[in-house]
């Protein structure tokens, strides 16, 4: 029997054919649900993308958890390395398509990017057992500290990507935890049913000190999505997706101000009209602080 090489398996994406022609779809369908008259009329946003990257309806706890998780994702903020970089991308005038592949490939690394959210939730899982039932006031975990020093050493990094230099999760610049990162902390171990977040929550102090760092917002997010039950692949996929709009207004901002205003590019780059045309910025200078040695 020969096997027709022109078929795309997928479970995901069904499309039933219209009558008058074959290329043309009269229904679709995602995950087995009806786009128009399922998905359109009944799902939100947050329900459909749970479902493409987990393949499973989110429960009430889940769809709410991802939603909260999405807002903290949703703009990373001017220090963030990805947002850097599509800002640069929008002065130069990059089309949309380049500032956003910029934007996700300085999201993707193992200081504070898709990476190091997958060697935390490794760690995680390793180290925080959690109890079978939530006891009445909500401590459902226990930390084990020889647990993880050991999953530290023991962390499935891609082979392409070099050693990690500090421990996922961690704040190396700094001695104490943000309040930012605590405010968001204590918002969503309330707003949600968690285990992995309460744990963190519980915690906290303990393993800050035994990773001699305090928790970064990385170990939060971590967090959360392990008590997504996801994957570690899978949360990498949603970490880089969820961070886009900010990533896109950052670009769109610096675009419409200018390189005159962006202050890496005002003071070296002049026009050849103009006396003393400078040689290009040396790049090692424009990224002397915001990037490891």
């Amino acid at each position: 029997m020969q096997t027709n090489k022109t078929i795309i398996t997928s479970s995901i994406w069904y499309e039933q054919a219209d009558e008058q022609s074959e290329f043309q779809p009269k229904s679709i369908s995602c995950m087995g649900y009806d786009i128009v008259n399922q998905i359109l009329p009944n799902a939100t946003w947050i329900e459909y993308l749970f479902l493409l990257i987990s393949g499973k309806r989110a429960e009430p706890q889940e769809k709410l958890l991802l939603e909260k998780l999405s807002l903290i994702l949703c703009n990373p903020g001017l220090r963030d390395f990805g947002v850097r970089a599509a800002m640069n991308a929008g002065v130069g005038k990059a089309p949309a398509s380049s500032i956003l592949i910029s934007g996700i490939s300085c999201s993707a690394g193992q200081f504070y990017g898709s990476q190091e959210v997958s060697l935390c939730m490794q760690w995680m899982k390793a180290s925080v057992k959690l109890s079978d039932a939530e006891s009445s006031d909500g401590k459902t975990s226990d930390f084990e500290p020889l647990s993880f020093i050991n999953a530290l050493k023991k962390l499935d990094k891609k082979e392409v990507l070099p050693d990690i230099k500090h421990p996922p999760g961690f704040d190396i610049h700094f001695e104490k935890t943000s309040p930012f990162v605590l405010e968001c902390l204590q918002f969503l171990t309330k707003a949600v049913s968690s285990s992995y977040l309460n744990g963190l929550e519980e915690h906290r102090e303990t393993i800050e000190s035994t990773a001699g760092y305090p928790i970064s917002l990385i170990c939060v997010l971590a967090a959360g999505f392990c008590d997504l039950g996801l994957t570690e692949e899978q949360c990498e996929y949603l970490f880089l997706i969820l961070r886009l709009p900010g990533i896109a207004a950052h670009a769109l901002e610096q675009k419409e101000l200018g390189w005159k205003k962006f202050p890496f590019f005002a003071d070296t780059v002049k026009f050849t009209q103009e006396e003393k045309p400078t040689k290009l910025p040396d790049i090692s200078q424009l990224v002397k602080h915001y990037v490891n040695d």
